[in-house]
């Protein structure tokens, strides 16, 4: 799961896609997803690529 929460990270327009339901990661479970969904929920990423808190 650390991989894909890396790819997530680097790929904020993938998460977004995620969170809006609109894409699906693939061996993950519904728990592990709503863990992602929930911790990255919080935090908004500006242009710079830097991750803080909304």
């Amino acid at each position: 799961m650390q991989e894909i929460v890396g790819y997530l990270v680097k790929n904020p327009e993938v998460l977004d896609e995620v969170m809006k339901g609109r894409a699906s990661l693939l061996n993950i479970d519904k728990d592990q997803l709503k863990s992602i969904v929930d911790a990255f929920g919080g935090l908004q990423i500006y242009t710079n690529g830097n991750w803080v808190p909304s």
